[in-house]
């Protein structure tokens, strides 16, 4: 029963300590799966998330308060980045060749 308990907290002790880079690393693994399913995983979304991932896991109060206060720029990056996107599907086709046709009927000949 005594074990029991000092791995309880332990445990407890662990996750409150590290509780921040778990959160962290879930945000990280959370985009990863939102850019594959949306628009694709490239390399400036490892860019972001190795950047991320540093401050959380290896930065100490300083990688916090740097996240925290670069967080609205990097949720308008990930917005910007997911709405680039949308153009590309929103779109339909492009008709190129019908109006040159017409033009080098009426113009040309």
């Amino acid at each position: 029963m005594y074990k029991a308990v000092y791995y309880r907290r332990y445990l407890d002790k662990l996750i409150n300590q590290y509780r921040s880079r778990l959160l962290g690393v879930l945000v990280v693994l959370a985009y990863f799966y939102l850019m594959h399913k949306t628009i694709g995983v490239r390399p400036d979304h490892f860019f972001l998330s190795t950047i991320v991932l540093v401050f959380m896991l290896f930065g100490k109060s300083w990688g916090r308060t740097f996240l925290i206060d670069w967080a609205p720029f990097i949720i308008f990056w990930i917005a910007y980045d997911m709405m680039r996107d949308v153009a590309d599907s929103l779109r339909g086709y492009i008709f190129v060749m019908e109006p040159y046709d017409e033009e080098e009927f009426f113009l040309d000949g």
